[in-house]
């Protein structure tokens, strides 16, 4: 492992000595020092240092909190929001502590490098053949340096090297965080990622859906005419911040941590094997709402102009819902207040909205006065003589936390306390929500945008991905568990069914009551992930494979090679909708309007 670590240590390191080298090489040529090459070689070295020092410091935390190294997806909604996001690093103590000795090793640096250049005698004249075959000898150690190896025959280093056992946080150690970031960028511009071609997904994804007559311009459009008695519940949509479905106790998690929704799941229809599309807020919040998956490498609500679908807001909104989102922080990160109004919100609340005086951090108000503040709103709106839709961003549980002092117990570390903060918040809501009269009619759905990383026996972990699907409605729904697969995609058209509303579902997800998922996916910046009821299936990004792992039975084996048709399976479902999302969005199939 410290070897191929510092393989890859060396191709960032020769990449970052080539502007130097040269400056002096041209030094070396000309036979006399010169004072303006040194200054540039020092200029460029500093230059290239910060930046380096940054990612490494930054590597620690991320990885402590995401499970991968730091990649391009830390960049996600940088733009139009940099002040929160740099407040959030300004008050997050791990942040802070790890920039510490950055700075330390960059001053040790930056006094080394201005030494030795003040110290470096002047190059002799002359000796032109010698210097033309040190000079060779040095770039060509310097080509093979940023290759990662001398064997033409084979590609540059990649990623894959790096993995030699069944240890996932072993295998990540190896890779070089300067190197991890460079890679993921180099896939960002890219407008597409090819599974297999339209038609083929398309036919695909009408077979799974059973759509046998197809609309001639949205080709996974499905009218929904339930018969029977229509039900205009209110529904109450809470999106929990990095809830993992491996928080509870229920699940296996040695503490409680999470008591409110432990107790509630015994009371609610409750779906055990669901599983969000991404592990970012914004993926989450994406698919939960729209019931499109997401696609690697992209920020689903930042495009110009905004993309409409026929989303949740959207069909209720047209069935005569009124339509609210209430967010603790600032509407424009992530761009949620364009993206939210353009698909079917009324009105947005925000940090804006809310008191100076609550604003406990970056991400303005903490969980607990944002279920006050939306109690309220929603005593307002059951007055209206309409059903309301209301959806819940919560954030309590994201660095940096705040956590109020009852909270704060010497047996739980701070983010278990940030979970039992969040938790209680929501025990909070509902008891509150149980005083009102509107109570009875409302269906409380919970569901996580991510979960967060506490385990990493899979190269993608799945701690980050397994998500509570709470539906909560004791006047309603009778207490069911179902072990059925279950995606963030399928939260609409479950809805609607337990509305029991006609409406048109333009999307990929499924009525989960009345349909059966095979596999549900997940991507990240990193790779993509494909799970059914036995089997986890991984491919990374860079790597020559996926790998299949019988997760069930926690085995860290790859069973590729003894069961290549349950890899085959997984991949042909999941590829034709990756493809069919791509063609649909880029064709502008996304709503249609009705």
């Amino acid at each position: 492992m410290f070897v191929v670590g510092l393989r890859f240590d060396l191709v960032i390191c020769c990449y970052l000595l080539i502007v130097p080298i040269v400056l002096l090489t041209v030094e070396t040529f000309v036979g006399r020092k010169i004072a303006a090459l040194r200054t540039a070689t020092f200029v460029v070295s500093v230059v290239c240092m910060v930046p380096v020092l940054l990612i490494v410091a930054a590597d620690i935390p991320y990885f402590q909190h995401f499970g991968n190294r730091f990649n391009a997806t830390a960049f996600d909604g940088l733009v139009g929001n940099f002040g929160t996001i740099l407040s959030m690093i300004a008050t997050e103590p791990a942040y802070v502590l790890m920039l510490l000795p950055a700075i330390a090793v960059g001053a040790g640096l930056w006094w080394a490098t201005r030494k030795v250049l003040r110290l470096l005698p002047a190059p002799e004249k002359g000796h032109l053949v010698a210097k033309s075959l040190y000079t060779l000898l040095l770039l060509a150690l310097l080509f093979f340096g940023m290759r990662g190896n001398a064997n033409f025959n084979t590609r540059p280093i990649q990623p894959g090297l790096a993995f030699f056992c069944n240890n996932q946080t072993l295998n990540q150690l190896g890779l070089n965080p300067c190197y991890v970031l460079i890679r993921s960028l180099s896939r960002q511009d890219q407008v597409d990622i090819t599974f297999c071609n339209d038609s083929t997904a398309i036919a695909n994804v009408q077979r799974q859906f059973g759509i046998s007559q197809p609309d001639s311009d949205f080709p996974i459009l499905r009218k929904i005419e339930p018969s029977g008695k229509e039900h205009r519940y209110n529904v109450v949509f809470v999106i929990m911040e990095s809830m993992s479905a491996n928080n509870l106790q229920r699940n296996g998690y040695p503490k409680a941590i999470a008591p409110f929704l432990d107790s509630i799941i015994g009371h609610s229809l409750y779906y055990e094997n669901c599983y969000t599309t991404g592990d970012r807020t914004c993926l989450g919040t994406y698919s939960s709402l729209v019931s499109y998956p997401t696609i690697m490498g992209r920020h689903p609500m930042y495009n110009t102009p905004i993309r409409t679908f026929n989303s949740m807001a959207y069909e209720l909104k047209r069935c005569g819902y009124s339509t609210t989102f209430f967010v603790g922080h600032n509407k424009n990160f992530d761009n949620t207040n364009a993206f939210m109004m353009a698909n079917g919100y009324d009105r947005l609340y925000s940090e804006e909205d809310y008191p100076a005086k609550e604003r406990k951090n970056s991400y303005g108000v903490p969980d607990d006065y944002l279920f006050r503040y939306a109690t309220a709103k929603l005593d307002s709106l059951s007055g209206t003589g309409k059903p309301f839709f209301a959806t819940i961003l919560t954030v309590s549980n994201h660095p940096p936390y705040y956590i109020p002092d009852k909270y704060k117990t010497s047996d739980k570390a701070e983010w278990e306390q940030a979970v039992t903060f969040a938790d209680d918040a929501m025990r909070q809501f509902v008891a509150q929500a149980s005083t009102r009269p509107w109570f009875d009619s409302t269906v409380f759905v919970f569901v996580a945008d991510h979960g967060n990383s506490l385990d990493n026996s899979y190269p993608l972990a799945l701690s980050y991905f397994h998500s509570p699907l709470i539906f909560y409605a004791p006047a309603i729904l009778p207490p069911e568990t179902s072990d059925e697969m279950a995606s963030q995609t399928d939260i609409f058209p479950t809805v609607m069914g337990i509305l029991n509303l006609p409406y048109y579902n333009n999307t990929f997800g499924i009525d989960l009551r009345r349909e059966k998922r095979s596999y549900a996916s997940m991507m990240n910046g990193t790779g993509y992930g494909i799970i059914g009821k036995e089997w986890y299936l991984v491919k990374l990004a860079d790597a020559d494979r996926p790998y299949l792992y019988h997760y069930r039975t926690g085995s860290p084996a790859d069973s590729l090679s003894v069961h290549p048709e349950v890899a085959d399976s997984m991949q042909n479902y999941c590829f034709a909708q990756w493809q069919a999302v791509q063609y649909l969005l880029r064709t502008g199939k996304t709503l249609f309007r009705h």
